[in-house]
């Protein structure tokens, strides 16, 4: 291929991502049954801020949770049954030129297809844009609803190497572009800047992921708590006092305990000679979160933790240990528990090591690959108490029990 004709497809690469632009829902693909955190990314287009986004779901998606977002206040819409049909974020400002993402965790509960959202944007001034729209192309005078398609359920090793696909890409096109920027002098250069555009769009758009993030109230504060707080981290003693919490109390004495030093740097602080790890509060989130895992979980946990602190994070960062479970580089136990406990800020009080009266203490065992049929768990909860199947026929796969909201 000419360099002339590889100029032409790739800027016309870069027109097409750079017109899509629009509120999107990710991940964008997720296999049926299956489920986590998805992410609603709005884009503000006009020269005044955004101040309301309002989403409505779309059947076949069970919406379990809304997770907060500082500065802004979710107003959760729900139908006879109890089911969360849509929310509206308001409060805050997306400003000119800016981004942000609304966060929330849901089960897909619909065969392979396409799930189109309903989201409606507001602007200061009162103008709102409705992406309603399913027809193809979009009509002028309309805005492209935010999808997401249900694929069939695949091996572990499909998975993997559909993931891996995007990554083998982007490496040759990156090789293309330096040898053609040594070879070609400024001319090389140019297509080489090009093929190093569309090697970023790779990167972005690549499923690294194909499958989202757990449930935050199950996992993420587990997997995923490596960032330097903004908050005052208490003393290690305090840390650890409330990072054991969500332990039964026959399993905390000897636990170890993983929290944060003065400066934010996340650290051990406490080595214990028994099997389960804590991880103390993040002083960053705006509620009191705590977690306890089996210590057979760590490399999977671990390796979430490293992953946050390179800005890997959410679906992409799941698909990365997905890939690296299925070649054999993290090791899964066969079961491994997990206890993690939510309250409101302020309901814990370091100094008397005592919890307010509501709490949600949340109980989860990992059983990696399960599925409806192996364990004859439902894969939605159906009350507060009954245990269902969180992330069916993925290496995230967990039995909830306890406490959940519906």
């Amino acid at each position: 291929m000419n360099t002339s004709r590889l100029s032409a497809i790739l800027a016309l690469t870069a027109v097409v991502l750079l017109a899509s632009a629009h509120v999107t829902v990710s991940p964008r693909e997720i296999v049926s049954k299956g489920g986590g955190v998805f992410l609603v990314n709005v884009p503000t287009e006009r020269p005044v801020a955004t101040v309301k986004i309002r989403v409505e779901f779309p059947e076949g998606l069970r919406v379990s949770r809304i997770r907060a977002k500082a500065g802004w206040t979710a107003a959760v819409e729900r139908d006879t049954s109890k089911a969360i049909t849509a929310v509206t974020w308001s409060g805050g400002k997306i400003g000119p030129d800016e981004f942000d993402e609304f966060a929330f965790n849901a089960r897909v509960n619909a065969p392979p297809s396409k799930l189109a959202f309903k989201a409606y944007q507001t602007y200061e001034g009162g103008e709102t844009v409705a992406w309603t729209s399913t027809d193809t192309p979009t009509p002028k005078d309309q805005h492209p609803a935010p999808q997401i398609t249900i694929t069939p359920v695949q091996s572990k090793y499909a998975t993997a190497a559909r993931e891996n696909w995007l990554g083998a890409t982007a490496m040759l096109l990156g090789f293309a572009a330096l040898t053609m920027s040594m070879r070609n002098g400024r001319n090389g250069k140019k297509v080489a800047g090009l093929m190093l555009f569309a090697l970023a769009a790779l990167a972005a758009a690549a499923p690294l992921a194909a499958q989202d993030h757990a449930a935050r109230p199950v996992a993420v504060h587990a997997d995923a708590q490596a960032a330097a707080p903004t908050g005052r981290p208490g003393t290690a003693a305090e840390q650890i006092a409330g990072a054991v919490i969500a332990a039964p109390p026959e399993l905390r004495d000897d636990a170890t305990v993983l929290g944060y030093a003065p400066d934010g740097k996340f650290i051990q602080l406490r080595k214990g000679t028994g099997d389960m790890i804590c991880l103390a509060d993040d002083p960053k989130e705006a509620r009191f979160h705590v977690a306890c895992y089996h210590k057979s979980l760590e490399p999977f946990m671990a390796r979430g933790r490293e992953l946050t602190a390179q800005g890997v994070e959410g679906w992409p960062r799941d698909s990365v240990r997905n890939s690296e479970i299925a070649s054999g580089r993290i090791k899964m136990p066969a079961a491994g528990g997990l206890y993690t406990l939510t309250a409101r800020a302020g309901c814990y009080d370091a100094a008397t090591g005592k919890l307010c009266d509501h709490t949600n203490p949340v109980h989860s065992v990992y059983v990696p690959f399960a599925s409806i049929e192996s364990t004859g768990l439902l894969d939605h909860p159906t009350d507060e108490h009954t245990p269902f199947l969180m992330n069916a026929g993925t290496a995230k796969a967990h039995i909830m029990f306890g406490k959940h909201e519906h």
